[in-house]
């Protein structure tokens, strides 16, 4: 713990974090909610990604089901997308607008975090890095639940996102099957098939001719 500062200061800083962070449930995304079908908020996102770790994490990547460091991947889940706060969200298959995204969040992530005491800013800073990577089994199984969350989604919601944007099937697989396949393979198999039951009850985009 930080020692630079009184524990009111402290308490101050941090309340001040926690205030900013609401800020998040006012940053909508493209995937639709399966009921009301609004669009969900990225605050919502975080929250189900999270409960996702908790509740799939036996299925981490080779032996890592064992020994992934769970907390560690929800406190990533928490605290990934706060950075949207101040550079938005950025739709998974606009290709101009991802080419600066890591610039745009890295920044935000310097502003946001940085209202936290020191400690807590270089720990919170030190985890949203390492989802970015996606070095470690813990990132690797963030980054899976996170490409798995709006895949589901959009299949409990007939595909409306993607057939909006016009996302074909192919895309779709080009964009997750690496990176799902590496955190965890059994919920690439689960992402794949449902994808594809998607898409063969005509509910996806047109595939291109």
């Amino acid at each position: 713990m930080s020692t630079d500062l009184s524990p009111s200061a402290r308490l101050a800083r941090q309340m001040q974090f926690i205030i900013e962070a609401d800020k998040l449930k006012e940053i909508t995304r493209q995937t639709l909610l399966s009921q009301s079908r609004r669009a969900e908020n990225s605050a919502e996102h975080s929250w189900h990604f999270a409960l996702m770790v908790m509740t799939l994490a036996e299925h981490a990547a080779g032996e890592y089901g064992q020994t992934l460091d769970v907390l560690r991947v929800i406190k990533m889940a928490l605290i990934h997308d706060l950075v949207e706060i101040d550079a938005g969200d950025t739709f998974a298959y606009d290709t101009a607008a991802r080419a600066a995204q890591h610039e745009r969040e890295a920044r935000a992530a310097e502003r946001i975090f940085g209202l936290l005491p020191e400690d807590q800013a270089r720990d919170y800073r030190a985890l949203w890095d390492e989802f970015e990577a996606q070095k470690t089994p813990e990132a690797r199984f963030a980054a899976a639940c996170d490409r798995l969350n709006p895949i589901l989604l959009n299949c409990l919601t007939d595909g409306a996102a993607w057939q909006k944007h016009g996302i074909t099937q192919e895309r779709i697989f080009e964009r997750n099957a690496a990176t799902i396949t590496a955190g965890a393979p059994a919920l690439w198999a689960y992402a794949e098939q449902i994808i594809r039951d998607t898409f063969q009850r005509g509910l996806g985009a047109a595939e291109p001719v």
